[in-house]
C-alpha cells in the first residue's frame, strides 16, 4: 500500500525509536505547568474498552454498562447505539477513529460491503455518504490514491468515520487510532499527525502503545492533545517518572492522560488495586468491557487447576 521509503525510520532518529532521547526533549522545554505537591489529583473515571466487540455483542452489553462509566467505541458502534444508551454514562463517551485494523481486514479480502453494513440495519445510505465525504476529502491527491498511499489511505479512513459519527457525539473526545498514532511517531510523519489532528478537532487526541515514543514525538512538533490513552504497566518507574514530566510540560498542561489496564487479569481491574500502582496524574482507567471480565475469571488458569 505505499512505498518501501514511506515506512523507513529516517537515519537521525534511532534515539528516539529506542527512547532514550524522550525524557530530555520533554525536560529540556522552557514552559513547565507545576502539578500540585500534595493532593491525589481528580477521581479516577472508568471507562470499558467495547472496541473489539462485534456488533451483535456490543448491542447487547451496551445497556447494562455501569452508568456510573464511561465507554470507548468506533464511529460504527456509535452509530448503532441509541443516543440514550451512550447518555446516561456518567463517565462519557470517546470514540477512536478510524477502526483501522478491522477495516484493513476487510478491505483486504474483498468485504468493502460488509465494512458499510457495521453501523447496522437501515445506515447504509449514512455509510456510503461519508464514504464520499471522505473520497472529497482527498480528491486533490489523486496520485496517492490510485498508488494506495497508506498515508492517504490511513486519511480516508480517519475521514470516513470522523464523517459517519452521529450529530449527537459532536463533542465527544476523538482518539487516532494506536497503530496509526505509532506509525506516524516511529517513522517521523508529523504532516500526518498534525493533519490528523486538525481532522479530529478540539477534543482530539492519541491512543499509543508506545507512550515515551509518543511523548517526544509529540513535544517537539507542538502537538497539544486533549487526551492521550496509553498501554500503561502499572508499578512500572519508566512509565511514572514519564507521566511525571509529560504532566510539567506546556503541551500536556491540559492532556487527559487515559491508562490503559484492560490487558490485566480481571481481579486487578478495579480503582481499588490500582490505586496505590499508578501515578496521579491518570486520570482515567481503561478496562475491558464486563462480557470478556467475566469469561476471563470463569476460564482462568487458577480454576483449571483447582478442577
Amino acid at each position: 500500500m505505499t512505498d518501501d521509503a514511506d515506512l523507513k525510520p529516517r537515519a537521525d532518529e534511532d534515539e528516539v525509536l529506542s527512547g532514550q532521547s524522550d525524557k530530555s526533549v520533554l525536560s529540556d522545554q522552557s514552559d513547565f505547568v507545576a502539578m500540585p505537591e500534595d493532593g491525589l489529583g481528580p477521581p479516577r473515571g472508568v471507562m470499558r474498552d467495547l472496541r473489539m466487540l462485534d456488533g451483535a455483542t456490543f448491542d447487547a452489553i451496551l445497556p447494562g454498562l455501569d452508568p456510573a462509566e464511561g465507554a470507548m467505541i468506533t464511529a460504527w458502534q456509535a452509530v448503532r447505539a441509541p443516543a440514550h444508551s451512550l447518555a446516561r454514562l456518567q463517565g462519557g463517551v470517546m470514540v477512536v477513529a478510524p477502526d483501522f485494523l478491522n477495516y484493513a481486514r476487510l478491505l483486504s479480502t474483498g468485504q468493502a460491503r460488509a465494512m458499510l453494513e457495521l453501523p447496522g440495519p437501515g445506515s447504509l445510505a449514512r455509510a456510503l455518504a461519508a464514504g464520499v465525504r471522505a473520497g472529497l476529502g482527498v480528491i486533490t491527491r489523486p496520485l496517492a490514491l490510485a498508488r494506495q498511499d497508506f498515508w492517504t489511505v490511513a486519511e480516508v479512513l480517519l475521514r470516513y468515520d470522523l464523517a459517519l459519527l452521529p450529530a449527537h457525539l459532536a463533542g465527544a473526545p476523538r482518539l487516532l487510532h494506536a497503530n496509526l498514532s505509532d506509525f506516524a511517531f516511529a517513522f517521523e510523519r508529523r504532516d500526518f499527525a498534525r493533519r490528523a489532528t486538525s481532522l479530529l478537532g478540539a477534543g482530539g487526541g492519541v491512543f499509543t502503545q508506545q507512550p515515551a515514543m509518543a511523548a517526544s514525538c509529540l513535544a517537539r512538533w507542538g502537538v497539544a492533545p486533549a487526551v492521550m490513552a496509553f498501554l500503561c504497566p502499572p508499578g512500572h518507574d519508566d512509565m511514572n517518572d514519564l507521566l511525571a514530566d509529560m504532566s510539567a510540560a506546556q503541551v500536556f498542561a491540559r492532556t487527559r492522560f487515559v491508562a490503559d489496564v484492560s490487558n490485566l487479569t480481571p481481579d486487578l481491574q478495579s480503582v481499588e488495586e490500582l490505586a496505590e500502582l499508578l501515578p496521579k496524574e491518570v486520570g482515567t482507567l481503561l478496562f475491558a468491557p464486563p462480557v470478556v471480565a467475566a469469561v476471563a475469571m470463569e476460564f482462568s488458569p487458577v480454576d483449571t487447576i483447582s478442577e
